[in-house]
This record gives C-alpha cells, structure tokens and sequence, in this order.
C-alpha cells in the first residue's frame, strides 16, 4: 500500500506564519492602545475666570452644541473612541486658546476642563469612575484649579481627619466615599488652618459628585460641583 504524503513549500508557509504573526500583533496593538472603534463619553467645563464662553473640539471639529460659560459645564456628550487633538475656542472664533492631545477608550468617561488664566490657559483630562458609591452613601473626588491657592492644598471632612493631602494645582484626588450630609475644609498643604469652607454641597446617596476650586486671585476663590450621573 502506498502511503500519502503532504508537501510543504517551506518558503510559502514561512510567509504565512510571519503575516499571521503581524496581524495578531496589529489587532493587539488596536486592543490596547486606546484607537480601537467604540465610543468614549465627554464631558466639558469652562474654569477659567474672567473668560468667555467656550466651544470644544476634536480634531478640529466642534462637539458641543452650547457655548460652556464659566463655571459651566455640560452633559456627557458621544464621540469616537481614539487618540484627539482637543481644542478650546472661545465661542465664534477660530483662535484656539489651548490645545491638548487626548487618548479616549471606547466606554470609558472623561472630563475635560478648560483651566489656568485668561493670559495663560491650558487643558486638564480626567478619567471619571461612574461605578456606584456604597448603599446610603455618595462619591466625591476634588480638583485643584484655582491658580490663586497655594501650589498644593489639602482636603478635609469638617471636624474630622483630611481626605486628599498634597493635591497639586492641576490634578483630581482619588474617589471617596461620603455620608450625603458631608461637608468639607481646604487648607494650604501641611497646614491646619482651614483657608475654604465647603459646605451646603448638596450630596445624595447614590450620587457621584467631582468638587474643584477655582478662582484667580484669594479674593475669588470658589468652589463648584459638578453632578456626574
């Protein structure tokens, strides 16, 4: 009996295998690198004191269908997952007033303020945790954005111990988990002296809340919340 037998052409079969190789890498590399197809969820605010309204976009395409005031913000907003160019434009103009590049995952939610000063403006990107708080409880985190404060503040709950320390101008604390009733203190860092009250927040279970401070001078630092589910 005569056995059958398979031939390989080594050189074609080597081609094959290298090709498959790429196309895993490419799909892996598509996975991870934050370009793949989806869609990430936005969200905008204007903190910049004194400015005028602003329009937000992406790739040089506008986003937003209302001009976001100071101290506004808007609801989270649909867009392709992927890396952006992220332009703020005051409403109407085609000046940028800062531009930033922006990495968006497919289902994941961002913040994207509009910070600093009227002469000197920049952009700061959050990635924001909407899983739910505790039951009973709400969720809160702060950002430093007030150009007036001290380089780096602390965070505290009235009377009892600091949640946040060291929270440099420019960057979001972690989440914590609060009583709906929780007011809070802010202190220049390392001290014990509270330099900003923030109280009447109006926090509810089951809520999750981003607090920042802003302000340009001592004279007109404030605090604002944003309610973000």
């Amino acid at each position: 009996m005569k056995a059958n037998s398979i031939w390989f052409n080594k050189p074609l079969l080597t081609v094959v295998l290298f090709s498959m190789l790429g196309f895993a890498s490419s799909c892996s590399k598509d996975d991870n690198d934050g370009t793949a197809s989806g869609t990430a969820h936005v969200m905008i605010v204007n903190s910049v004191e004194g400015s005028s309204s602003q329009d937000f976009y992406l790739d040089d395409a506008k986003v937003n269908s209302q001009a976001v005031a100071y101290k506004q913000t808007n609801g989270y907003f649909d867009v392709a997952a992927g890396n952006h160019k992220a332009d703020f434009k005051t409403s109407g103009s085609a000046s940028v007033n800062s531009t930033s590049n922006v990495n968006l995952q497919a289902g994941k939610y961002y913040t994207v303020y509009y910070t600093g000063t009227t002469s000197s403006s920049s952009t700061l990107t959050t990635e924001d945790d909407l899983s739910a708080p505790a039951a009973g409880m709400a969720k809160v985190r702060f950002v430093h954005l007030s150009s007036a404060a001290a380089s780096a503040i602390d965070i505290g709950v009235t009377g009892a111990s600091k949640l946040a320390t060291g929270l440099a101008y420019k960057t979001a604390s972690a989440y914590y988990t609060v009583a709906p009733a929780t007011s809070f203190q802010v202190f220049t860092a390392g001290s014990a002296t509270s330099s900003l009250t923030l109280n009447s927040l109006g926090l509810q279970a089951g809520k999750i809340y981003t607090v920042y401070v802003t302000g340009s001078s001592t004279a007109n630092i404030s605090y604002n919340v944003i309610v973000n589910n």
